[in-house]
């Protein structure tokens, strides 16, 4: 009889590729993480992305406590997560970074309703235990003033001075206080060897004057990037910048915005020769604001061998003016009229730009890569918008030009049939240009359009501003019939064909708000071939069309009539997009809820789609809920986000939803219906409500508070601003690939 033997049991271990890593190639990840850290959003609610490895298993964990700089760039959205990386960053230095740019909030930094999120988004205990620190900031960026946000002001103590570590500083602000209406950033600030080590200093401050001595920019020989944006003159001359300029050669990014540009109005520095000109080597980026003589007179003067990206905002105050402005001293300028003394040797613009860049021999590199020209003329068209043919023919000097904006929005020449004597040339071909944003009167769009032919552009945007007066029936159309007709204006900008509605289809859509936010914008992304489903079609692989309509003086329409007009135009243009195969509709303007454009133009993208998100603050999300139940086609929707709703009238409507009615037959042996809530004011009565039918799975994120605010502007793609008005440059991070 044989004898039962017990073996013990075989271990079996299992080896991660995780646990296996080398730490070299762990720090090189914690790196290439960390690197990104400074272009993410912000929010409460979402763990930064560059500390996740810290949750992928033991080893990574325990390799990223013990990196140090993966925790310099602090989570300031978090108390225990700010005094952590506090601890495991030491020795090195860190980065504060309150940027407002990061949040879902509006591109306009002088809302104070966004001050009021910023304040939200970053809990007082972890910036005090922040600004404790601030010794060891090797980047700082905070606002110089705010209401209801720690800023520079809160943390001063006499006398106060900048981290001797300091490299980079960034001082922004929008909420204007009575007993803080300027500020000043004098010498005495930082430590002696600061300044001439500072990378780089950004200075924005809306309408709030700043002062800042010239010597103590004279002494910053180490940037690499200069933005001075507020109201006050810093130069009183283009000599006196000139002057500044040649001890930064090391400059990459120069912007110059608000009233720090020197205007005509002073000392005219006459045409540049050999022996004064300003040399700036390494200078990529080149932003001013300001009028277009003193633009030029810049181009003639300074020697910018690399730059490709250029931006001009363009006015027509003069030096005079801004000094008024600034409430400053302007007897001595009155007495020796200075701003008269401007010789009449000065080209336009166009010309300006061929003559200091059209030459340009770069090996095969764009000699200008991307151009934004905006005009806020109130008086004339700027020398770009009234000489088309010369503008046609600086354009034709920069083949290889990849990205084109041009504005022009002056309330003043609006409808006046300035635009229809205007003659427009003949097609020219950009066959590099992949980004084309035009802003403006529907006349001078389609003089733009049909001037730029660009067969490589995947991203249009277009910005239509209708004509004052009439109704948008016949809102192009006259007496005899010969005008183009509002669907065939659409359908030309943004390049698609008439057949394109049978062959092809958008598959994502987004009606959200446009840089007015009472306005609505359409984007649609990804178009596909109806027959095989690949992208090779004829449409634009990104559409962005905003619709609005100025007031003036002469038009006595009421705002109810003029959104009408807008009303009524968003629905014809929905009408000309091809929206037949649909699989993602995003609703998120109060025009999307109006029953003639849900009716007219958005039931069937609705009836096509797999996901809906609706994002309102009121009013038309419980009209998009109900009627989408109602047109979605049985087991098509996957998928509703509810993001940042307040109303009540929403929870009434959730319980028509999760009744069995409401719910297609067939979705009961089917995958369920998901229903995500997000930042909603009644989040768990949502939740509740939804939870008792068994075919719709209910994600919330435990979040009641509604961060939804006046003038919100989500910063997530594709909700991003077609590009950033501060810089007047589209962002690396917003710009849209197919």
């Amino acid at each position: 009889m044989s004898e039962m033997v017990d073996f013990p049991p075989k271990t079996i271990e299992i080896s991660l590729w995780q646990d296996s890593t080398p730490v070299d190639i762990l720090h090189e990840i914690f790196d290439w993480l960390s690197y990104f850290a400074p272009s993410e959003p912000r929010s409460r609610a979402v763990f930064p992305t560059w500390l996740h490895p810290i949750h992928v298993c033991k080893s990574w964990r325990a390799s990223a406590m013990s990196y140090s700089p993966l925790w310099r760039y602090l989570p300031l959205e978090n108390y225990g997560m700010t005094k952590m990386a506090l601890h495991l960053s030491r020795p090195r230095t860190v980065i504060i970074d309150l940027r407002p740019d990061l949040l879902d909030s509006v591109d306009n930094c002088e809302d104070m309703a966004t001050d009021d999120l910023v304040s939200r988004t970053f809990p007082p205990a972890a910036l005090q235990l922040a600004f404790r620190s601030l010794r060891r900031a090797e980047y700082l960026s905070m606002p110089s003033y705010s209401g209801s946000l720690r800023s520079i002001r809160d943390v001063m103590v006499e006398p106060f001075k900048f981290p001797k570590r300091l490299l980079h500083l960034e001082l922004w602000g929008w909420c204007i206080d009575t007993d803080w209406d300027s500020y000043s950033l004098i010498g005495k600030m930082f430590h002696s060897r600061t300044v001439p080590r500072l990378r780089s200093l950004r200075l924005v401050a809306g309408d709030v004057p700043v002062y800042i001595p010239v010597p103590l920019l004279n002494r910053m020989t180490s940037l690499t990037c200069l933005e001075l944006s507020h109201e006050r003159p810093v130069w009183m001359s283009l000599l006196q910048l000139f002057a500044t300029l040649r001890y930064m050669t090391e400059l990459e990014e120069l912007v110059l915005g608000g009233s720090t540009f020197p205007r005509r109005g002073t000392i005219d520095p006459g045409r540049a020769e050999e022996n004064n000109l300003v040399h700036l080597p390494h200078l990529k980026r080149l932003s001013l604001a300001g009028n277009e003589v003193a633009a030029c007179r810049f181009l003639e003067h300074v020697d910018m061998p690399v730059c490709q990206y250029l931006s001009f905002l363009l006015d027509d105050d003069t030096e005079l003016q801004t000094l008024r402005d600034a409430q400053l001293d302007v007897h001595e300028f009155e007495a020796a009229e200075l701003w008269v003394n401007w010789g009449v040797d000065i080209p336009p613009l166009a010309k300006a730009l061929e003559d200091a860049f059209g030459s340009r021999h770069t090996d095969g590199q764009p000699a200008i890569y991307q151009l934004t020209l905006i005009s806020d003329s109130e008086d004339s068209a700027p020398s770009w918008v009234s000489d088309l043919y010369q503008f046609r023919t600086t354009l034709s000097s920069f083949p290889l030009l990849g990205r084109l904006n041009l504005t022009f929005l002056p309330e003043t020449v609006l409808g006046n049939g300035l635009w229809q004597s205007v003659e427009t040339p003949a097609p020219l071909t950009l066959p590099h240009l992949t980004h084309l944003s035009l802003e403006g009167p529907v006349e001078l769009l389609l003089a733009w359009n049909s001037m730029i032919d660009s067969p490589s552009c995947s991203y249009k945007a277009f910005s239509v501003c209708l004509p004052h007066g009439g109704r948008i029936p016949d809102i192009l159309e006259d007496t005899s019939g010969s005008a183009t007709s509002f669907e065939t204006v659409i359908r030309e900008l943004i390049s698609v064909p008439v057949g394109a509605q049978v062959s092809s289809s958008y598959t994502d859509l987004y009606v959200v708000a446009g840089s007015l936010e009472e306005y609505p914008r359409i984007v649609a992304t990804k178009p596909v071939h109806l027959e095989n489903g690949k992208s090779n079609t004829s449409l634009p692989h990104i559409i962005d069309l905003t619709l609005f309509r100025f007031s003036s003086t002469e038009d006595e329409t009421r705002e109810s009539e003029r959104l009408g007009m807008v009303r009524v135009a968003l629905a014809r243009a929905l009408k000309v997009i091809p929206l037949s195969a649909v699989d993602s509709v995003h609703l998120a303007h109060p025009m999307a809820g109006d029953e003639d454009v849900f009716y007219d133009a958005l039931a069937l993208p609705v009836q096509t789609a797999r996901r809906l998100v609706l994002r309102y603050r009121s009013g038309p999300a419980p009209l998009a809920l109900t009627e989408v139940m109602r047109f979605s086609q049985p087991g098509r929707l996957e998928e509703i986000l509810l993001s940042d709703l307040a109303e009540e009238e929403l929870v009434e409507k959730l319980v028509m939803l999760s009744a069995s009615a409401a719910v297609p037959s067939d979705r009961v042996n089917r995958r369920p219906l998901t229903v995500r809530i997000e930042r909603c004011k009644h989040g768990a009565r949502m939740r509740d409500v939804l939870s008792n039918n068994p075919a719709i799975e209910v994600r919330w994120d435990r979040s009641d508070e509604c961060l939804l605010v006046e003038g919100w502007r989500i910063t997530e793609r594709p909700w991003v601003a077609p590009f950033d008005r501060r810089t007047m440059f589209w962002r690396d991070e917003d710009v849209w690939v197919p």
